[in-house]
């Protein structure tokens, strides 16, 4: 339209009339000013709509993320696809130790059992009895007077009803006063005392069982020492938190030597697992939080009958660095079970000094994404990924208790092609889908874990995901809660050390308490630094059970 308006006033601009050829021009001009102006006004539109799309995008990334935080927070956390929830439990943990899930029991390898009822305290068929290990008060109660006849032939006992109810005392606090006679013989003046016992900490106003105490109360039920003082405050005994600090010190030094025994035994395993999670530290001066490391490198071999005890050990760091991984690690050439983090790379490297380690990647972090693309978008690509993964963990299922041998052939018939399915569904979905949504974020991130996350069909020692480990991270979250931070990088150190055993022990079903009191009647013998490894948490258990039997 606008070229033939031109061209008209082409014609026109030769006119004879003067005032015929200045309108021709004036028109030209105008004509040349409402194209330019069109052109521009395109352009503008262009910009204004790329601006829109972006902003569309980004207001579904925020509610997206918005919809995962309420859901992380508010709604259920299996990440189960219908088919393995309809089927019976497959006995894996998939929880995130970042959440606050803490509530849920870890899977300890063995297979799911009813939840103990409480017993009644009436007799029957219907009672059940209490842990054998209790001590028991016996109160016993005759009929009263007013209940006995008085016809005088006197009565027999022909019965008894026992009624049985679960009763506590509370912790007391007191003092051991020791007195050591001194003897002299009024013969021939020889001096006599009996020998002042070995402690572990000789100096100390407080008894072994205080540090015991504190150490159990802070570690294992993560109270934080404020509260622990307060509680000793409403017995009357006055200790400032200082005071309890430097018990945990002390603590710590004595059991330094046993953590690092610990750790020399897990590397010595062929297959491990590896985690690590944040908690804060406060630095003086600086005015907030610092995010600090805490590494756990467990073993747990119960899912395929392993011949060592299950055990963890955690170390804290000042970073995230890949390095502290690599020094925890010295010594060990095993297959690794870790989550993506590019920090376990070094690990591979032929430089490194050993041979370098394997790297099996975690399957729950894989269906996670996939699982959090579902809930998001419900896209059906990401269901069926879900749907095939969900078979994974079925095979998995019938595999649990078997030994290696077993499931390594088991998955390489029957898991293999799943994988294979899996893994063509991924690189169908990258040659022709959207790999800049969250969807192709998940495809990116499975397809480029593809080595470590076929680990685990050629070897029947690997698990299908890092849960085990995960599990034993889970007491950070507690500890977070109550404590909020540490106060310094010795307070992380101590924390990890202690943790280490007393998780340990929570990996064996041994009671921490228990095991320590063990631990520090053992120092008192002089055990050889050399035989630390003696006193391992499993080798408590082995004693205590002799002695039951003798």
């Amino acid at each position: 339209m606008i070229d033939d308006l031109h061209y008209q006033c082409d014609l026109l601009s030769v006119h004879a009339d003067p005032a015929v050829r200045a309108a021709a021009a004036e028109i030209v001009t105008l004509g040349i000013q409402l194209s330019d102006a069109f052109v521009k006004a395109e352009a503008t539109n262009s910009t204004l709509s790329a601006k829109i799309k972006a902003l569309a995008a980004e207001i579904k990334r925020l509610k997206t993320q918005l919809k995962n935080a309420q859901r992380a927070q508010y709604g259920k956390k299996s990440e189960k696809s219908d088919t393995e929830k309809d089927s019976s439990s497959v006995g894996f943990d998939d929880g995130d130790p970042e959440t606050d899930d803490s509530e849920e029991k870890p899977d300890n390898g063995s297979e799911p059992s009813e939840p103990e009822e409480v017993p009644n305290s009436g007799s029957g068929k219907n009672k059940k009895s209490y842990p054998p290990h209790l001590r028991r008060e016996q109160r016993e109660f005759e009929p009263t007077s007013d209940q006995l006849c008085d016809c005088g032939c006197g009565h027999r006992e022909i019965g008894e009803e026992v009624r049985e109810r679960l009763a506590y005392r509370e912790a007391e606090i007191f003092i051991v006063e020791e007195i050591y006679y001194k003897k002299v013989c009024r013969n021939c003046g020889q001096f006599a005392q009996h020998p002042v016992p070995e402690r572990p900490f000789d100096g100390s106003g407080f008894d072994t069982s205080i540090f015991i105490a504190v150490l159990i109360k802070k570690y294992a039920d993560f109270l934080p020492l404020n509260r622990i003082t307060e509680i000793f405050g409403r017995k009357g005994v006055h200790v400032h938190r200082s005071t309890l600090s430097r018990l945990m010190k002390k603590a710590k030094g004595a059991l330094k030597w046993i953590y690092e025994a610990l750790l020399a035994d897990i590397k010595s395993s062929s297959k491990l697992h590896m985690d690590e999670t944040h908690l804060g530290q406060m630095f003086p001066g600086l005015g907030k939080l610092k995010t600090c490391r805490v590494w756990a490198l467990c073993r747990d071999d119960r899912r395929w009958k392993g011949n060592k005890p299950p055990a963890v050990a955690f170390r804290y760091t000042q970073t995230r660095e890949g390095v502290h991984a690599e020094d925890m690690l010295s010594g060990f050439d095993g297959v690794l079970q870790v989550d993506a983090y590019g920090g376990y790379n070094r690990l591979t490297s032929t430089t490194r000094i050993g041979e370098p380690v394997v790297l099996a990647y975690c399957w729950a972090h894989v269906r996670r994404k996939f699982w959090e693309e579902l809930q998001s978008n419900k896209g059906k690509t990401a269901g069926k990924l879900i749907d095939m993964i969900g078979k994974l963990y079925g095979i998995e299922k019938d595999l649990k208790g078997q030994a290696h041998i077993v499931r390594q052939a088991t998955r390489l018939k029957e898991s293999a092609p799943i994988v294979d399915q899996i893994f063509a569904c991924l690189k169908d979905y990258a040659m022709k889908g959207a790999m800049k949504t969250k969807m192709g974020e998940a495809v990116s991130y499975a397809l480029k874990l593809e080595d470590g996350l076929r680990v685990f069909l050629q070897d029947g020692r690997v698990e299908i995901d890092n849960n085990n480990v995960e599990n034993t991270i889970r007491p950070i979250v507690p500890l977070r809660k109550a404590s909020l931070f540490t106060g310094s990088t010795d307070g992380g150190e101590t924390w990890a050390i202690i943790a280490s055993l007393v998780g340990t022990c929570r990996l064996n079903d041994i009671d921490p308490h228990a095991y320590i009191t063990w631990v520090f009647e053992k120092f008192t013998q002089k055990v050889p630094r050399s035989q630390y490894d003696k006193l391992l948490p499993w080798h408590f258990a082995e004693e205590v059970e002799i002695n039951i039997r003798q």
